[in-house]
């Protein structure tokens, strides 16, 4: 190999190095991946009632935005509201009315995310 090739192929390196590193923050769950350039924080709902509660594992999350998407969804449902960890890929929902588990289940899945008690 001649000296431009070396310097062409270190160029090219830097190159792709310096493209990958937004991605380590992803795959770490540190990235705003679905929120755009900073995270989004959900505010908490609050309930007047809780009559009960129950945790669903949530599989797909990478960040906190992904997790605050989830929340966001869950909470403009009528009588419930939802803590969910992207880092204990978990979601505690709380209820002031009966509610239907699988229809929240599959409002998780049709984002994106698998769902389950």
């Amino acid at each position: 190999m001649k000296t431009i090739d070396y310097i062409l192929l270190f160029g090219l390196l830097m190159i792709v190095l310096i493209a990958l590193q937004p991605m380590k923050k992803h795959l770490k769950g540190q990235g705003a991946c679905c929120g755009g350039c900073k995270e989004i924080i959900e505010p908490d709902k609050k309930l007047k009632k809780r009559i009960g509660s129950f945790e669903l594992k949530i599989e797909g999350m990478t960040c906190e935005n992904c997790a605050n998407k989830i929340k966001r969804v869950i909470n403009q449902k009528e009588g419930v509201s939802a803590q969910v960890s992207h880092k204990k890929k978990r979601a505690r929902i709380e209820y002031e009315k009966e509610v239907n588990v699988q229809e929240i289940i599959e409002t998780i899945e049709q984002l994106g995310y698998e769902a389950s008690l």
